[in-house]
């Protein structure tokens, strides 16, 4: 995988364990979050370049709806409690004041590392290649990261009795990136035996956390508990 950025603990201004608790999330007033909204706002519309057409199999969206979220500014909320929809296609964020404001009051979220996006409890930051990754986990040994992408697909049209018109759809793809001590990087393996290699001296010990606890590299959640580990030992 190509060195599409490099990460540094101290410009990110991540703490060890990104969550909910260890974020300053004061109370906002509604006016104020108007406001605060405004100034994170890039000018004009979001530019969007999707096929929304109801047949399109799919969604240029990480989520079809609208989500509660939150905006930080070096890690200190902006606003919070407001609508938030990644576009992952176009890999922007949009957002509105709630969740009953009208799509015209939508914009785009300015793509800055300043800022970092939460829907729910998933974090987002930006990279040097200026494209967005989930943080799963964050820890001084060893951090890791999700990129969600899309492919979008045209339809295609029956041409003759022995092919079938496929409608145009959107496939979701995503990879997993371990970010090291160092600040450096790599692609997280498929292959469990390899994946088990990218801990080093340690490996065998988070082999066994992992048989032991029955986690699955396949998702989101075995990851991180497998990084929290790692990061205990």
């Amino acid at each position: 995988m190509k060195n599409l950025f490099s990460f540094s603990l101290m410009i990110l201004g991540l703490p060890l364990w990104m969550s909910a608790q260890n974020v300053n999330t004061a109370e906002v007033t509604s006016n104020s979050n108007y406001t605060r909204m405004s100034s994170v706002y890039v000018v004009g519309a979001a530019n969007e370049n999707i096929d929304d057409s109801e047949d399109v199999k799919g969604s240029a969206y990480l989520y079809p709806n609208y989500k509660l979220g939150s905006i930080l500014r070096n890690d200190e909320v902006v606003t919070q409690n407001v609508a938030i929809k990644y576009n992952v296609y176009n890999d922007l964020f949009k957002g509105k004041i709630n969740m009953t404001a009208p799509e015209e009051q939508a914009h785009q979220i300015i793509k800055s590392k300043e800022y970092k996006i939460r829907i729910g409890n998933e974090l987002f930051m930006l990279g040097d290649d200026n494209t967005y990754y989930q943080v799963l986990y964050w820890g001084d040994k060893g951090s890791i990261l999700k990129k969600h992408s899309k492919t979008y697909y045209e339809s295609v049209q029956a041409t003759t009795s022995l092919t079938r018109t496929s409608p145009a759809r959107y496939k979701d793809k995503h990879i997993y990136v371990m970010i090291d001590a160092s600040g450096n990087y790599k692609e997280v393996p498929s292959s469990k035996k390899k994946f088990l290699k990218l801990f080093g001296a340690q490996q065998d010990d988070v082999k066994k956390f992992v048989k032991d606890n029955k986690i699955s590299l396949s998702k989101d959640e075995g990851l991180a508990k497998v990084f929290e580990y790692y990061n205990s030992l």
